[in-house]
This record gives C-alpha cells, sequence and structure tokens, in this order.
C-alpha cells in the first residue's frame, strides 16, 4: 500500500513532450511533488497519530483514516468535516486523470514505434491529444474497478505487479545508459552517484530503486494470488500481440525501430475569424465552397458580396432591377452553400464604378482577415496571367489573399 501512495509522479516523465522547457520545468516539478508528498504524508502521520491512538486508527477508520483523524480533531471538527468528502472527490478525480495521462502518452509512444497497434498513435484533430489511447484505457479502468468489486486490496495488488516491473526497467535503463553512453548531454543528473571509472558514475539512487522495486515485484508475485494471475496474463496477452503486431507490419521483433524527427520552426498560428468572398453567379461556385471549407476549419464567419457595376454615366444609386434580382439569386446560392458546410455566412449587394476597388474598400472597412477571390483563367490564351483587376487586388490588399482560379472562355477574365 505504500507504493500506491505514490502513484502519479511518473506521469510528469511521460507528459515531458508536451512541456516548453522540460530540460528545467520536468527535474523542477520531480523534486517539488516528491518533498510535498513526503512532507505531506509524514505530517498527516504526526497529526493522526496524535489525536488518536494507532489501534484506534488501525481498526475503526482503518478504511476512511482522514475522516477519523478530523473527527478527533480537538478544534475544528465540524467544519472541515464535510470537506473531506469535497476534497476526497477532487483528489480521486486529479488521481484518475494523472494516470489515464500517463497510459495514454505511454501507449502513443509505444504506438509509434510500432511496439502496439498504430491506431493508439492517433490523436484528436484539434485537441492533439491521444484519443483512442485515453478511451481505451478509460475503459480498461472502468472495467477494472467493476471487476475488483470496490476491494481496494485487489487493485492495489495489480498495480504493484505492473508499476514495479517498469519502475525497476526505469532504473536499470538509466543505469544502462550511464555505462553504454557516457557521453550523453544530461541537463540534469541524479545526486550520490558511485563513479566506477573516468567516465562511468551510476546513481547510487538507481541502484537501490531497482534492487527495492524488484523485491516487492516477488513479494507480490509470492504473496498475492490475484496480483500474480492476472499479471502473468496480462503480461503473456501483450507480448503475443507485440509479436504478432510485428509480423503483419514485416518488423522483426527484436528490431528497435528508429524514426527520423523533423524537425519544424516556430511559427505564428494562422487566426481567420472574417472571411470575404466576391461572388460572380453562374456555375462557378469554387471561390464559395473554398471560403466555406476554410472558415469551418477555423470557425470563421463568411461575407458574400455581389457587386453590381454602375457606369459612370449614371448616378451610383440608379435602380437597377434586372441586376438586382440577378444578385439576390447568387447570394442565396453562396447562403445555401454555406449552409450545406454548415458556417455562419452575412449577405450584401455592394453598388460600385470599379471591381477592384470596392473590394479593396470593403476589405478596409470590415479589417476581413482573408479574402478569397475567384480568379478565370482564360482557354484561348493559357499563358494569359489572372487579369488586371486580380493582380491589383493582390498587391493593394490590407489582409491574406487565397485565390481559386478555373478555366473560362477569352474575354471573361477578371
Amino acid at each position: 500500500m505504500a507504493m500506491v501512495a505514490y502513484t502519479g509522479i511518473e506521469s510528469i516523465a511521460a507528459l515531458g513532450s508536451e512541456t516548453k522547457r522540460p530540460i528545467k520545468t520536468l527535474p523542477r516539478a520531480v523534486m517539488i511533488v516528491m518533498t510535498v508528498l513526503v512532507v505531506m504524508f509524514l505530517a498527516i502521520s504526526l497529526v493522526g497519530l496524535s489525536v488518536m491512538s494507532p489501534q484506534e486508527l488501525g481498526t475503526k477508520y482503518v478504511n476512511d483514516p482522514i475522516a477519523g483523524i478530523v473527527k478527533n480533531l480537538p478544534v475544528g471538527s465540524a467544519f472541515l468535516g464535510p470537506w473531506v468528502g469535497v476534497l476526497a472527490a477532487a483528489l480521486l478525480f486529479v488521481a484518475g486523470n494523472a494516470g489515464l495521462m500517463g497510459a495514454s502518452r505511454l501507449s502513443f509512444n509505444m504506438g509509434e514505434y510500432y511496439q502496439l497497434p498504430r491506431f493508439f498513435y492517433r490523436t484528436h484533430k484539434r485537441y492533439r491529444t491521444p484519443i483512442v489511447s485515453l478511451a481505451i484505457f478509460g475503459g480498461l479502468a472502468a472495467l477494472l474497478i467493476l471487476w475488483s468489486r470496490g476491494q481496494l486490496h485487489f487493485l492495489a495488488d495489480l498495480y504493484n505487479f505492473g508499476a514495479m516491473i517498469a519502475f525497476c526497467a526505469a532504473h536499470l535503463s538509466l543505469i544502462m545508459l550511464r555505462i553504454r553512453k557516457p557521453d550523453l548531454e544530461r541537463p540534469f543528473k541524479s545526486p550520490l552517484n558511485i563513479r566506477f571509472s573516468k567516465n562511468v558514475s551510476i546513481p547510487l539512487t538507481a541502484i537501490i530503486g531497482a534492487l527495492s522495486t524488484f523485491a516487492v515485484w516477488v513479494l507480490v508475485v509470492i504473496t498475492k494470488p490475484e496480483g500474480r494471475y492476472l499479471g502473468f496474463t496480462w503480461m503473456a496477452i501483450g507480448v503475443v500481440m507485440y509479436i504478432l503486431y510485428r509480423r503483419t507490419k514485416k518488423i522483426s521483433p527484436t528490431t528497435q525501430v528508429q524514426i527520423e524527427k523533423v524537425k519544424v520552426p516556430e511559427f505564428e498560428p494562422i487566426e481567420i475569424q472574417k472571411i470575404l468572398v466576391p461572388t460572380k453567379g453562374g456555375a462557378d461556385t469554387e471561390s464559395v465552397q473554398m471560403a466555406c471549407e476554410i472558415a469551418k476549419i477555423h470557425n470563421a464567419k463568411v461575407t458574400a458580396i455581389n457587386l453590381i457595376q454602375v457606369p459612370y454615366s449614371l448616378p451610383l444609386d440608379t435602380p437597377m432591377p434586372y441586376r438586382q434580382v440577378i444578385a439576390e439569386s447568387v447570394l442565396q446560392r453562396a447562403e445555401a452553400i454555406a449552409h450545406e458546410f454548415g458556417v455562419e455566412i452575412e449577405k450584401d449587394i455592394v453598388r460600385a464604378r470599379q471591381v477592384d476597388e470596392a473590394i479593396l474598400q470593403y476589405l478596409a472597412q470590415k479589417e476581413f482577415d482573408l479574402l478569397v477571390l475567384g480568379a478565370m483563367k482564360s482557354k484561348g490564351d493559357p499563358h494569359a496571367g489572372l487579369g488586371l483587376i486580380t493582380d491589383r487586388i493582390l498587391r493593394l490588399a490590407p489582409c491574406r489573399v487565397f485565390i481559386t482560379s478555373s478555366y473560362t472562355t477569352l474575354g471573361q477574365v477578371l
């Protein structure tokens, strides 16, 4: 039971790849957590033995020692009593979350190196968390709790069987790394090292840890039948699955998979909240579809406009009913496309003298993040550019411009 009290510290190492500065934060976190845990358990033990006898604590309150300690406090027991249940529920949630995080990240890494089926390596598209691993281990944890029938000793024995193997392997791995790669860069080194040669030094804590965890595992195997049988069964299933999976991927079970990491330079994520798309009508709806695709990814709002170009010989507010009907029809079609994609859309009809000036002014007034522009290439001249209007918008637009191009007949180039 003493080993279970320190459950979750290993999750810090499992989450090391998700920290910004693991060289500094991981050692600091481990040291802080270890210090806090030791101080807390010693303090609780001292307080408990101060307010009641060991016999009473080990018999009457064996299943709820914290509540027993609070109940026997000379001052504040009435106020602190209800908080024991609240804090216990919160701590159980945090401990369960830590366990699932550690198990899911470990299986995620094993899936990356083809030690587990590749679907363990799958992550959530938005949150980038190992969603498959979380779901599988969450389900297994629930089944184990139901199977244990509320017996804490059964869960502790099962945990100790697997945890002691993992901890012993971690200590042995540290020792082997010190021997095989003595010159490896180590931002943090365990204290109390025993020097065996000029370059090789092995931490005493790793030696003691490997021996003690192996001894506890042997005791579990000898004295705990449920942990022994279920633990060895779990190991056998894992070994068989590992060998069969490696064979299906045509990888030798003893081969160490080397994965080359691609370093991506730091970049600022693109934030797109407002998208403008001028619509032309007709059969060309590619620009509207592209705007809706981008809006769906970024959870952005689309504004579709249709331009009514008024000649210089007429006043800007001259009624043009036929052109107005066409513009409304075009925008209704854009709205239908947006509803198909499930994105929010705003419609507007703009009267202007020049198309490029109207688009640039609209962009400046409403402060859009992206302009999706449909440009027509000419089938008659495949070497022709995208058109003078498009070129001018590209040069003067105050935001990013996304161009979708398609072919049309000569003379219809924007």
